[in-house]
């Protein structure tokens, strides 16, 4: 009886000592798994701030293809460590989602070193653009400032300007990236602009040779009769006295503000140019400039252009073609302000004057001399 006591107590001694062993060996591989396949915390902390760190840099900005990459990246390995919480604990497998980490962060960082490389080439290509700009819009402004252009060209220099002082700004402040954009779009402006005056400039000397025969023939017919003539250069803003075909005197003039092209009809505010002849002398109140010499403007040439114009719609049908324009005083004010006339100052209006007479021819031209500082440009080839 004892026996049997003894060997059941035994059993229970060998159940109780199996089912410790199997619980032991249950959390002992439990906890064995779940050092393996632990949450990888760190991983995704290293990763946000990497991809935060990208962020930061202008990623978004200045790459923003690959910026997009990496953000699908970072929330596809979100998404594997989510998908694998869902799961029971001893079935959960984080490998996925730590190599998927593991590998954001180095794409961020090489995306960060990236950045840092346009952003420095960007910067790079707006420390040589912007004075190159500013020089090209200084040698606008000197070549062409007193050149009568069109709204849209001068809208077309301001605009450029203006962008041009906007990229300086922003990049002062960092932002390359609108720097580059605002420096870009100021250099369209401006060469836009600088391409309308050269092609105007270009075809309006393309007269140079036929003003050129116009004076050699009246300086010819000078010396041959010792008769005075004068030559008006608009580009140059003289008027040249000669007598007997000799240079006697230069004189400072002011045209009209659209003295670009011979004059088309009333009220353009353009200077004729042609062959002319004094008609009159006139002292004031026959003038309301000091004193004057009238011109026979319209003449025969300037008829037929305005005839046609008409005919052709160029001109408005309601145009008249104009008259009364003068050789007068009351010049030097700095700046074409006449309707059409040729102003001089007082003093030099007394000595030319009294130097010529009625019937004087008067040669009113573009240029005599190629206006290279017009047309070469410094830029083109560099």
């Amino acid at each position: 009886m004892f026996i049997k006591r003894k060997t059941k107590k035994n059993i229970y001694i060998k159940i109780i000592l199996a089912a410790a062993g199997i619980l032991l060996t249950t959390l002992f591989i439990f906890f064995a798994f779940y050092r393996i396949n632990k949450p990888p915390v760190s991983a995704f902390i290293k990763m946000d701030t990497a991809v935060n760190q990208a962020r930061k840099t202008g990623s978004d900005r200045y790459t923003p293809l690959h910026w997009q990459k990496l953000i699908a990246d970072q929330t596809k390995a979100r998404r594997s460590w989510d998908a694998e919480n869902l799961k029971p604990v001893f079935l959960r497998n984080y490998r996925d989602a730590l190599l998927m980490a593991d590998q954001t962060v180095i794409d961020a960082i090489n995306l960060t070193l990236l950045v840092h490389a346009k952003s420095d080439s960007i910067k790079n290509s707006l420390t040589i653009g912007i004075p190159y700009l500013k020089n090209i819009l200084r040698d606008y402004k000197n070549r062409f400032s007193h050149l009568p252009v069109s709204k849209s060209s001068q809208h077309e220099t301001i605009t450029g300007e203006l962008l041009l002082l906007e990229s300086e700004y922003a990049a002062e402040r960092g932002d390359y990236i609108l720097a580059s954009k605002k420096m870009n779009q100021a250099a369209g402006k401006i060469e836009n602009a600088k391409s309308t005056i050269s092609g105007i400039i270009t075809e309006y000397l393309a007269g140079m040779p036929v003003w050129q025969k116009w004076v050699e023939e009246a300086l010819t017919e000078s010396r041959k009769e010792k008769a005075t003539l004068i030559v008006i250069e608009k580009l140059e803003h003289f008027c040249t006295v000669y007598t007997s075909g000799k240079l006697s005197d230069q004189y400072k003039i002011e045209l009209g503000p659209n003295w670009i092209g011979p004059k088309s009809f009333s009220g353009d505010k353009a200077t004729p140019e042609g062959i002319y002849r004094i008609i009159k002398k006139k002292l004031p109140p026959q003038t309301k400039y000091y004193k004057a010499l009238e011109l026979n403007y319209p003449n025969d040439t300037d008829r037929q252009r305005f005839e046609s114009g008409i005919k052709n719609g160029t001109l408005p049908a309601f145009s008249q073609i104009g008259g009364l324009i003068e050789i007068h005083g009351g010049g030097g004010q700095g700046f074409n302000w006449t309707d059409g006339c040729i102003a001089l100052n007082n003093s030099d209006m007394d000595k030319m004057y009294n130097s010529v007479e009625t019937n004087a021819k008067v040669i009113i031209v573009g240029s005599l001399k190629l206006q290279h500082h017009l047309l070469y440009d410094p830029y083109l080839s560099k």
